[in-house]
């Protein structure tokens, strides 16, 4: 049943969950680490000290534990109930040692990627404390690096980059396996060999934590991962941290959870709200309810304000107010994401008064397939969502929310949005019932109005086109198309009739055809195709555009295309499809092919945007290409982002087990996208080289996807 967001959803909900949030009581008493032997020399061991000062004034009824000024050397530290561990200079350093090892990060009861089991300690823990804080002006530096930690893992940032080995994969692989089978937690044991890093804070069933005031950079993992907490505090803090899978803040199955006034610049998302993961979470059952995200600043990362993917127990209750997004390498100011593999509910958010100021993929990424995506019996949901007050400037695009067909978006509602200067307004898809757009602009059009302009079928004499589009939020809504003819692609056009299916006779041979779609006063004008004479397109040379990218399957015989495409081919139909423009001061220098083609700033172009890639600075043009480089190929050709949407780690094809790390993402994403399929026995053949066909109904099923999303914003010629 549909909670009523209205119930939720106000300003009173809020002040009543802040009511409840309050600083952890601690007595007054205070130590000296130094007392306690702590040298601070930067190359003394000092873990014993400390931790000798926090169970002395914790066995005392509790108080401040302080580090004055000095770089203290040390391993995992263990906070304990009415303790508050105090940096009180900004001289005041941690260092964590490079020494990886058990000796200095013991095995412990945590979460990892939130899965319970027993691996290294964080950096700081706290198992079953209550009133427990971090406070000060100082730094924690983790002192992970590429050659400390970070190189357990092979995250992948770049989409061919396929040459590092993952340590972590074999553990992880048998951590999901122990979750998925219900292994009980105490048979969960990992550490030295297994390459899970470990968390940098991670406080775990805990009553009243607050955080506030220190700066951490160089987290070997997530840097602060409360877990089951409930009346939990993060405030002014700062977190610099770069490396695999540095989210910021992650509130995993908590409970009123403030967190405000900080700054982030993190190496995944800053905040990701959770609730388990698969079977764990799932049995567990506790949701992340009762969050408070307010006036944060957030400069790098990949999510902004993340909630998901590991959300089996739901997420609930979220108020995120006055928050600024302001970095070019920003991937998603605001972002859902979940897949039917992990299941859950998110519901009850209210996102307002958000300001963006720069932005690189997309200003509101909402998505139902990700990682595993559509691969699972455990359907996500997503509903009650209210996004308000938001401006936004740049990105590639303004909002991309889609649910799943089996599992449609409910409640949402995009109210006073103001966004410009993006390539893609809005690509929306499986929006269900309840949905509300409300003073919408983006790119100087107000919505909702209609999107996504598909124009179905071949573009010859004798063949039929037929137009689809979308209103979001009106499914129900009466769209009218109307067909146009013209001697030029941007020239004058004469009417050819009304309704969502045209027949194409010989008169119109070398002509070009539009349709138009409108909704009111609101219209949207597709691209211009040229009708070829009938039997005229050779599909099997990928000689004409139109045809490469609008019908293959059914139109060519197996035997004229049979034939295996060279990487070249297959650019230029890329460079023709997405109108690739090249931008010399990336410098691409590409040694086998001539500066002076015509063809090299289209390959420079695929090149910088990762779609294809360079050997040892060469693009072999005549090589063929495999079909597991051709599903990467499509992925990151199809206009969308799928860079951090998170590595598969097992396959669905029967012959998953020969496809590599990126490779079997990329595979299975662009199959369940419809970009590549399997043969009747599940098999994907990644090793095989792509046919010629084979490209053709790629490059046409990614054209569908899109379909004609840049059209809004272009400045056409009215028709007359």
């Amino acid at each position: 049943m549909t909670t009523n967001p209205c119930a939720v959803l106000s300003v009173e909900e809020e002040q009543n969950i802040l009511a409840r949030i309050h600083d952890p009581r601690i007595p007054s008493a205070e130590v000296n680490v130094r007392d306690f032997g702590a040298v601070g020399d930067g190359v003394t061991l000092d873990t014993q000290a400390i931790q000798r000062a926090i169970a002395y004034l914790h066995r005392q009824g509790g108080g401040r534990v302080i580090v004055p000024a000095g770089r203290y050397l040390t391993g995992s530290l263990a906070l304990l109930s009415h303790i508050n561990l105090h940096l009180d200079s900004p001289q005041s350093v941690l260092l964590f040692t490079t020494e990886t090892t058990e000796a200095h990060y013991p095995l412990a009861f945590g979460h990892w990627e939130c899965s319970p089991l027993w691996n290294y300690r964080a950096l700081i823990y706290a198992c079953d404390a209550q009133n427990i804080a971090l406070t000060g002006r100082g730094v924690l530096d983790g002192q992970a690096s590429d050659g400390v930690w970070w190189h357990w893992t092979h995250q992948i940032e770049h989409a061919w980059s396929t040459s590092a080995r993952n340590l972590q994969r074999p553990a992880s692989l048998r951590l999901r396996e122990m979750n998925l089978n219900g292994v009980p937690v105490a048979e969960r044991r990992f550490g030295d060999g297994h390459y899970l890093r470990p968390m940098f804070i991670q406080t775990l069933r805990c009553q009243n934590v607050l955080l506030e005031g220190v700066t951490l950079r160089n987290s070997p993992m997530w840097q602060v991962n409360p877990v089951m907490c409930r009346n939990v505090t993060i405030r002014r803090m700062t977190l610099r941290s770069h490396g695999h899978n540095n989210d910021g803040v992650d509130p995993e199955s908590c409970c009123d959870v403030l967190i405000e006034d900080n700054l982030f610049d993190s190496g995944d998302d800053c905040i990701a709200i959770k609730s388990g993961r698969d079977r764990d979470g799932r049995e567990a059952n506790i949701p992340c309810e009762n969050i408070i995200i307010r006036n944060n600043r957030f400069a790098d990362g990949h999510g902004g304000i993340a909630l998901g993917s590991e959300m089996s127990g739901g997420i609930r209750n979220v108020f995120a107010v006055g928050n600024e997004f302001d970095s070019p390498a920003l991937t998603y100011p605001l972002r859902l994401k979940a897949n039917a593999l992990r299941g859950g509910v998110i519901e009850n958010i209210w996102l307002r008064h958000s300001r963006v100021k720069r932005v690189r993929d997309a200003v509101v990424h909402a998505t139902m397939n990700y990682a595993e995506g559509v691969y699972g019996s455990h359907l996500p949901r997503f509903r009650n969502i209210v996004i308000e007050d938001l401006e936004a400037s740049g990105g590639e695009y303004g909002l991309f929310i889609e649910g799943l067909a089996q599992s449609p978006i409910e409640g949402l509602v995009l109210k006073d949005i103001r966004i410009t200067d993006v390539d893609h307004p809005l690509h929306a898809a499986h929006w269900g019932s309840g949905v509300k757009m409300e003073n919408v602009t983006i790119n100087g059009l107000a919505y909702p109005r209609p999107v996504q302009l598909f124009i179905r079928g071949l573009p010859q004499v004798g063949d039929y086109l037929r137009a689809i589009a979308q209103l979001p939020g009106d499914d129900e809504a009466v769209l009218h198309y109307s067909w146009w003819l013209g001697k030029t692609a941007e020239g004058p056009m004469t009417p050819l009739g009304e309704g969502d299916i045209l027949a194409l006779t010989p008169t119109m041979a070398g002509r070009f055809v539009r349709c138009r779609v409108n909704h009111g006063e609101m219209s949207l004008l597709s691209k211009p195709w040229l009708i070829q004479p009938e039997g005229s397109i050779d599909l099997a040379s990928g000689n004409s555009v139109n045809a490469g990218i609008l019908r293959a399957r059914g139109v060519i015989e197996e035997e004229s295309g049979a034939e295996c495409i060279t990487r070249f081919e297959l650019a230029q139909m890329i460079i023709r499809l997405w109108g690739l423009q090249y931008q010399p001061s990336n410098g691409v220098v590409i040694q086998d092919i001539a500066p002076d083609s015509v063809w090299y700033p289209g390959i420079a172009a695929l090149i910088q945007r990762g779609m294809m890639a360079l050997v040892q600075g060469k693009f072999l043009p005549d090589r063929p290409i495999r079909r597991e480089e051709a599903a990467t190929v499509a992925m990151m050709s199809c206009g969308v982002s799928y860079r951090n949407a998170s590595t598969m780690l097992q396959s669905t094809f029967t012959d998953g087990r020969i496809l590599r790390d990126i490779y079997l993402t990329n595979a299975q994403r662009a199959v369940a996208f419809g970009f590549m399929r399997c043969d009747e026995e599940g098999r994907f053949r990644p090793r095989r080289y792509l046919r010629r066909h084979e490209a053709l109904e790629m490059l046409l099923a990614i054209g569908h996807f899109m379909g004609d999303q840049d059209a809004p914003q272009r400045q056409v010629k009215p028709l007359r």
